[in-house]
This record gives structure tokens, C-alpha cells and sequence, in this order.
């Protein structure tokens, strides 16, 4: 009997050990999320590529290509059908957040200006943390605009997925891209 009381002992110290982790992991990923987003928004405009080792460090970002995102995503990205004229896609990451497995796509525009498309399951508006945001209609389809350094951060459901991108020069260019990938063939 002392055997038995001993194991279901462990069991439930196991058990609440286990579930106070977890409840506490879930209650300070996200804001942890937010100051390391917050850090990397800033960085963007001014050093893209000090703003990606940010995220890169923090959520064991991996370069990959198309077909290595597709394999560890388990779906086709939005970009596999590629970008407007006038953008390229420099580099492509897969970062573990801890909403989600994200693709982070960082792309060019022809005047060499970066800018970062993330592709991931829900919204997540932890990203923006204390900055305004405005909820509203781009392209005809609810979209959330935040400011950030003198450039926007948009975001919108795309098909099953959100697509946010960071460091968009105007809502001519959300709109723009916005109706690119909701039309784009493949995806």
C-alpha cells in the first residue's frame, strides 16, 4: 500500500508541476513576444538586418528556401507564387514563436527599400504591444494598420492564414498587396 500512496504521490506532484509550467510559460510568452516585437520594429527601418537577429536569435529563426518552408510549414506559402512587380524576395526564415511555427520573408523593392512579409496562423495583435491600431477596410477585406517608424505595419487574413508585413510605405501598397496574394495562382 506504501508503494502505491509513494507513485500516486509523484504522479500528482508530476502533474501540478507540470500544469503550473505550462500556465506559466502561456502567460509570459506572449508578453515577452511583445517587447522582443517592439525591439524589432524599431530596429526595422533604420538596420533591417539587425532587426532580424533579433527574432531570428529569440525564436530559433532557420533560413530556408521554398520548398524546406513548405516541408517544415506543411503548406504552401502566400510568396510561393511570388511578389508584384518591382519587389524580390531576398531571404526566407522559419522563426518557432510561441503563438506558432511563422514564416518571416523579407523582401526588396526595386529602390532597395526591405521590407518583412510574416505569414502565421491567428492574429496576433501582442505583436503591436502598446501601439495604436487602427481596424479597418483595405482592398474591401478587414485589415489592422499600426504605425511604426514612419511606415506601416499591416495585417489581414489571407485565405487560411495572416499575412503582417512590416515596413509598408502607404495603404496604396497594402491595397496593392493585399489584392496580390488574395488573387494570387497556386497558393
Amino acid at each position: 500500500m506504501g508503494l502505491f500512496t509513494t507513485a500516486a504521490l509523484v504522479l500528482v506532484v508530476a502533474g501540478t508541476v507540470w500544469s503550473v509550467a505550462t500556465f506559466w510559460h502561456g502567460h509570459h510568452a506572449h508578453p515577452e513576444l511583445a517587447a522582443d516585437f517592439d525591439q524589432f520594429l524599431e530596429q526595422f527601418q533604420a538596420d533591417p538586418a539587425a532587426a532580424q537577429d533579433i527574432l531570428l536569435a529569440k525564436y530559433d529563426g532557420r533560413r530556408v528556401d521554398l520548398s524546406e518552408a513548405t516541408r517544415q510549414l506543411g503548406y504552401r506559402p502566400a510568396v510561393a507564387a511570388g511578389l508584384p512587380p518591382g519587389y524580390a524576395v531576398e531571404s526566407m526564415y522559419v522563426l518557432d514563436m510561441p503563438c506558432c511555427k511563422c514564416l518571416k520573408t523579407v523582401c526588396r523593392r526595386d529602390g532597395g527599400k526591405m521590407f518583412a512579409i510574416f505569414e502565421h496562423e491567428e492574429e496576433q495583435h501582442v505583436w503591436f504591444g502598446d501601439r495604436p491600431r487602427i481596424d479597418t477596410q483595405c482592398n474591401s477585406q478587414p485589415c489592422s494598420l499600426v504605425e511604426a517608424n514612419e511606415t506601416l505595419v499591416a495585417s489581414w487574413q489571407n485565405r487560411q492564414r495572416r499575412l503582417t508585413v512590416v515596413g509598408v510605405a502607404d495603404l496604396d501598397e497594402v491595397a496593392a498587396l493585399m489584392a496580390y496574394f488574395e488573387n494570387a495562382p497556386g497558393v
